[in-house]
């Protein structure tokens, strides 16, 4: 919030798209709560928020698939398949047209497990060639104890990180853990 309202008072036009998710647990279980409205203006920025649409079945399906595609992760060559596991559920149907509605100078994404989003938001911004920037939010559980981690650094993950104009990190630990996993470090910033 800070950055978009920091550069809407520099006279910069701010759209930021979001879900209308109110609780994180909204993504896979329809009985939490969701933001009513879908558009407002604060300090300056647009929010634009788009709803969340779960494939059917029980909440359950979410942890499935994730723990799924950590274990499929571990097979070279799966980034495409995990990039199309990672839009099932939850999805944005209306993503894309948000997306193409306005135009974009920068596309900045957060929280590289939310990748729902970040994937079509990526290749969005590659197709039009709109720098990206994500700053992957990335949990390195305790030291030694990759089971975390493995949730933030899947091979489509860590992909689209490489491919990034810029990584934005939070703490130096979690810049070399993506360094390490092979994000480019010119590209990683705090």
């Amino acid at each position: 919030a800070e950055i978009g309202e920091r550069l809407a008072g520099e006279g910069h036009r701010v759209t930021v798209l979001a879900t209308d998710a109110h609780d994180l647990e909204y993504f896979w279980d329809a009985r939490k709560r969701r933001v009513e409205s879908a558009e407002e203006m604060h300090k300056g920025v647009r929010i634009v928020r788009l709803p969340v649409r779960r494939a059917p079945g029980p909440p359950i399906v979410y942890p499935i698939l994730r723990r799924l595609m950590v274990e499929l992760s571990r097979v070279p060559g799966s980034a495409p398949l995990l990039r199309r596991m990672a839009t099932i559920t939850p999805r944005l149907p209306g993503l894309s047209a948000a997306l193409s509605n306005e135009r974009f100078d920068l596309i900045h994404t957060t929280n590289i497990t939310l990748d729902f989003a970040v994937v079509p938001a990526f290749r969005f911004a590659q197709k039009h060639r709109i720098p990206f920037i994500c700053t992957p939010f990335v949990h390195l559980g305790a030291p030694g104890d990759n089971s975390l981690l493995r949730y933030y650094s899947m091979r489509h993950q860590i992909d689209m990180l490489r491919r990034s104009q810029r990584v934005i990190t939070m703490t130096g630990l979690e810049a070399d853990a993506l360094a390490a996993r092979g994000v480019p470090r010119e590209r990683l910033r705090r």
